[in-house]
């Protein structure tokens, strides 16, 4: 099934249109980093995101992977309980030893340690955070390295339109993600490669540019790529997603009693970061992107 954009752009608003002329990138619309702070890294991250790995030049957004290895400031979380002044030096988590500052957000204490990493990254996430619509981006992958195209929210609400996982530039993942209400720490996800998808075209997606769309409404969400539809979930008024015939598995994508469909406000993102599996990424490496789009449906 083909994607017509007169089918969605009469009734949205169009809030991003980005297409990276000029040699600055729009501070109006992106960071270059999450909502705090350069980073909060995982201890499996083998890199961490900075800005000068942001580039807008030759009419494109180029995120750049390349190896530096350095020990940088990260930030990480500890409990609240010893985030005050008086505390400061007094860490019992040893990942938090000798911070260089904490800070105290909501109940989350965050502290700047030094970390080593042997890759530096590049990521722009969305200063609005965003509901239901249609979001799109026009890009070119490098080989061995892990790109994303995502939305991100609170309580571990996630979609990844796509990620490339496994040193194949023609099998990305597209993956849901979503916690149980009030317990944000049991992540949930259910998701699928492209050799599951029976309306998927493999290609090297490293040779060209192609564009990726997700169509994300209340009652499902639908993923395009260059116009052709390839992955379609429907809730099922429960917060459950079900899937389609264009997936291999025409069950539901409930665990339990638990559901995984994400209907609150998330940052978009697209980052590029080392690959988790085994292959070893050539640096420098660059995620070429010629637009990213946003359309929001009226609430």
């Amino acid at each position: 099934m083909l994607f017509h954009a007169s089918s969605y752009s009469q009734a949205q608003t169009l809030v991003i249109q980005d297409d990276f002329n000029g040699d600055k990138l729009n501070s109006f619309y992106w960071n270059t980093k999450q909502e705090f702070g350069p980073h909060i890294n995982a201890d499996s991250d083998k890199q961490i995101f900075l800005a000068n790995n942001v580039v807008v030049e030759e009419g494109k957004l180029k995120l750049f992977l390349k190896e530096e290895p350095n020990c940088y400031d990260t930030w990480r979380f500890c409990d609240s309980s010893y985030c005050i002044p008086e505390c400061a030096n007094q860490f019992r988590d040893n990942k938090c030893q000798n911070p260089t500052k904490c800070e105290l957000q909501g109940k989350n204490c965050l502290c700047l340690v030094p970390k080593y990493y042997k890759y530096t990254g590049g990521m722009l996430v969305s200063k609005e955070k965003f509901s239901f619509g249609v979001f799109e981006i026009k890009c070119k992958i490098p080989k061995d390295c892990m790109p994303a195209f995502w939305l991100y929210g609170d309580c571990c609400s996630e979609i990844d339109i796509f990620e490339f996982l496994g040193c194949e530039e023609d099998n990305a993942s597209i993956t849901i993600h979503q916690c149980p209400k009030k317990n944000c720490n049991n992540n949930l996800q259910c998701g699928k490669n492209f050799n599951q998808l029976k309306n998927a075209i493999r290609h090297d997606f490293s040779n060209d540019f192609h564009i990726w769309k997700l169509d994300w409404k209340m009652d499902g969400m639908t993923i395009y790529v260059d116009d052709n539809e390839i992955f379609s979930c429907k809730s099922n008024g429960l917060g459950a997603c079900l899937y389609n015939t264009f997936n291999t598995s025409g069950g539901s994508c409930t665990i339990g009693t638990n559901t995984l469909y994400p209907d609150g406000s998330m940052n978009l993102i697209v980052n590029l970061a080392t690959n988790p599996n085994d292959c070893i990424p050539p640096t420098p490496s660059v995620l070429e992107i010629e637009h990213i789009k946003v359309w929001q449906y009226p609430k």
